[in-house]
């Protein structure tokens, strides 16, 4: 069997891996495409999985369609040389000539309603569509749902342990109180005209937390003014769930984010324009709290928050999952069946 996957964004590697481990252990022979995106890039080194850089990509509109184009023809020239089974992305425009010209399968991911452009594109390749339960679209026949979250490909309790070690990276000591805030790059096409955290309020929200004690670490996509420099401690990137786990809050704009700290158990408040149904599904177990813009009340929704008990969010999640899908296995029956 020969598969190949594409990696869009860092989360991608997670979503993957060990679907990739396994099917690797069963003979399968596997490519790996991915955009040359820093964090990717260290993430598939950091596990030793060979690749294929596809290029970095452009952020003005022109350049977006550019590269569209020229990684559409790559895609393609490498599929007919490699001649893959299946072919597995998260809602990607990319392999769409490839799908015309090579016979092969097109499994596309998806847990974002707003990708109106990816989904124009992938809906004409796609041979099936696959979606958390929660997904409030309709993306016609070949759409299925799947009772679990794309986190949970990685953070599964089958698969995640949490490694207490991470805190030496942070200078911190075990037991020692922090929140981890994520900010994003905007840079996506479903980004335009959309918006967070202002950083008047990322000050306000620091100079908060550090009154109460609490050591911040910050993490960006981008490069934010010097003053936060302090804030920006360097960790390995496949150490992320790890913070996210012992951190107390996650406070962020990046969904994804606030996503897996809901299936670790660390309570997230998610402030960004946009919203999933995923997003809304996690808010009823009570550990996200999302948020349209920066609210005051966020300030004491932040108290509250800390003054739970820090088991409490553990049960919280155990309950929120326990009836979910282990992602991984859910794929490789997939591939199997097929």
């Amino acid at each position: 069997m020969k598969i190949i996957i594409e990696v869009g964004h860092p989360a991608n590697v997670h979503y993957f891996k060990h679907f990739y481990w396994a099917m690797k252990s069963k003979g399968a022979q596997i490519k790996i495409i991915v955009r040359d995106i820093d964090v990717a890039i260290d993430l598939l080194n950091s596990y030793g999985i060979d690749y294929y850089n596809r290029g970095r990509g452009y952020k003005s509109f022109i350049g977006k369609i550019y590269y569209l184009f020229l990684t559409n023809f790559r895609i393609l020239f490498l599929s007919l040389k490699f001649k893959p089974d299946f072919y597995i992305s998260m809602s990607s425009p990319y392999p769409f000539l490839a799908s015309k010209f090579v016979k092969m399968k097109s499994i596309v991911f998806d847990d974002t309603e707003v990708g109106k452009f990816e989904q124009m594109i992938y809906k004409k390749y796609a041979d099936v569509i696959l979606t958390p339960k929660s997904f409030y679209k309709n993306l016609g026949v070949k759409h299925q749902k799947f009772n679990a979250f794309m986190e949970l490909f990685y953070l599964h309790p089958n698969y995640f342990k949490p490694d207490e070690t991470v805190l030496s990276y942070l200078n911190l000591k075990i037991g020692e109180k922090f929140i981890f805030i994520r900010m994003v790059a905007w840079g996506a096409t479903h980004d335009y005209n959309q918006s967070g955290i202002p950083e008047k309020k990322l000050d306000q929200l620091i100079d908060s937390c550090e009154k109460k004690g609490l050591k911040i670490i910050l993490s960006t996509e981008e490069k934010l003014p010097t003053k936060y420099d302090s804030y920006a401690v360097r960790f390995p990137p496949n150490k992320i769930h790890d913070i996210l786990y012992y951190s107390q809050l996650y406070i962020g704009e990046g969904a994804t984010t606030a996503s897996e700290s809901v299936m670790l158990g660390t309570p997230a408040i998610y402030i960004n324009s946009i919203n999933a149904g995923t997003l809304k599904d996690q808010e009823n177990s009570g550990l996200l709290f999302s948020f349209r813009k920066f609210e005051n009340e966020i300030f004491d929704l932040i108290d509250k928050i800390l003054d739970e008990n820090s088991n409490m969010w553990r049960e919280k999640r155990d309950e929120f999952i326990e009836d979910k899908e282990d992602m991984t296995s859910y794929l490789i029956n997939l591939i199997e069946k097929k």
